[in-house]
């Protein structure tokens, strides 16, 4: 029989699949389980870092992501993830793959506020106001009220961040962290830079098309740099000898050093 973990330690033990070495935030009492969780691990890589202010931690995440590719930043209810909102604005923006944890009220804090109108610290009356705020941020969200959806609805959240490169957001009920679960059986999705294959390569062969003869220049944008593939982008460049320029997200994905660069567009 497979033994049950934590839900603050299967989205540990995803957190380290994926490589995370730090995550950023602002303590609370409702991310405190998780935050334990992974502080009580001698074992695990994962650093927690807590910054002057959830505007702080969301920034350093989203250099984080540039970085490394995947980013985590962790805050609790109301006040801290409402001061978020505007780094992980920026981090939609530009294309920045970060993970949003935001820990919430029990189920009995939220049932208590349905049923005779108690609000619990940082509660605004309706349960839905952190993650709908955050829905027009992100390209995915989910709540987990209960350990028994947890699983699948971490690993759509985290696939959806890798598939699209963009900030998810993830709100966890402050009692379901201790509660058990199935540990991870399925590996995450690959992050791919390949695309639809077929239609990458009918473009280019149109593009080949229309610049026969004539004096072309590369652009270069900022999904270069978000997708890794700053190699490639040189080979392409000094295979056809050709110069390029850089859109301003773009600036610096590559050297600015190179003969054949011709400035910011």
């Amino acid at each position: 029989m497979t033994k049950k973990i934590t839900v603050a330690k299967y989205l540990q033990l995803r957190l380290e699949q994926l490589g995370l070495t730090h995550l950023f935030g602002v303590a609370g009492n409702y991310t405190a389980p998780l935050l334990n969780t992974i502080q009580e691990d001698k074992k695990t890589k994962i650093q927690i870092v807590n910054d002057t202010n959830e505007i702080n931690a969301g920034h350093c995440a989203d250099a984080y992501a540039r970085q490394y590719g995947f980013a985590a930043v962790a805050v609790t209810y109301g006040v801290g993830a409402f001061t978020l909102l505007n780094s992980v604005a920026g981090s939609y923006v530009e294309h920045c793959p970060v993970l949003v944890i935001n820990g919430a009220p029990t189920n009995r804090d939220q049932l208590r506020s349905i049923a005779q109108g108690l609000l619990a610290s940082h509660m605004t009356g309706d349960m839905y106001s952190n993650i709908n705020v955050f829905r027009n941020v992100t390209v995915a969200a989910e709540q987990i009220m209960n350990a028994s959806e947890a699983p699948y609805k971490i690993d759509s959240i985290l696939n959806a961040c890798i598939l699209y490169g963009r900030p998810v957001y993830l709100e966890v009920f402050e009692d379901v962290w201790r509660m058990e679960c199935d540990p991870p059986v399925d590996a995450l999705i690959q992050k791919s830079t390949s695309g639809c294959k077929t239609t990458a390569r009918k473009a280019a062969q149109k593009v080949a098309t229309m610049a026969r003869g004539k004096e072309i220049i590369f652009w270069g944008g900022i999904e270069i740099q978000r997708k890794g593939i700053q190699k490639e982008f040189l080979e392409l460049i000094e295979t056809t000898d050709t110069e390029f320029v850089t859109a301003i997200l773009g600036k610096s994905i590559v050297s600015e050093d190179h003969p054949n660069f011709k400035g910011v567009f």
